[in-house]
């Protein structure tokens, strides 16, 4: 009994050791991303300064500032409308138990989903339950 529990207090111990570990190794990869992207975005903030700089020589400053906002304005409307239709793509996906839910509402004549839902929460209640017991 003795050694069965010290057995398992060297495994808890080890085990704790590992996680922290893995939890240093995240931690610094994770600090060292975010250098490197604030370092990425100091430098795309120098390179929009000099174009800014450049553009200003070019065409006059009030000129050059408004086509980059005008360009930054673009580019946002864009990213937000290809959000918008992405997460309309993934709101009209449906799970395939959705499917089963809506087939037994259709073969019992109602509509909502309350009924299809607890059928098929039922049936995979029941189906686990078997799997678990057989263990």
């Amino acid at each position: 009994m003795l050694l069965r529990w010290l057995i398992s207090t060297i495994g808890v111990t080890t085990l704790k050791g590992e996680l922290s570990a893995i939890m240093k190794r995240a931690g610094r990869r994770v600090l060292l991303g975010a250098i490197g992207l604030l370092l990425w975005l100091t430098a795309l903030g120098f390179a929009l300064a000099t174009f800014v700089i450049w553009l200003a020589t070019e065409l006059g400053a009030i000129a050059a500032c408004g086509i980059i906002a005008a360009s930054l304005a673009v580019l946002g409307l864009a990213i937000q409308i290809v959000l918008t239709v992405s997460s309309s793509r993934r709101k009209k996906a449906k799970s395939p138990l959705a499917d089963l839910a809506a087939g037994i509402n259709d073969g019992f004549g109602t509509s909502g989903g309350s009924l299809g839902s607890m059928v098929v929460v039922a049936l995979a209640g029941y189906l686990l339950g078997r799997h678990i017991s057989r263990r």
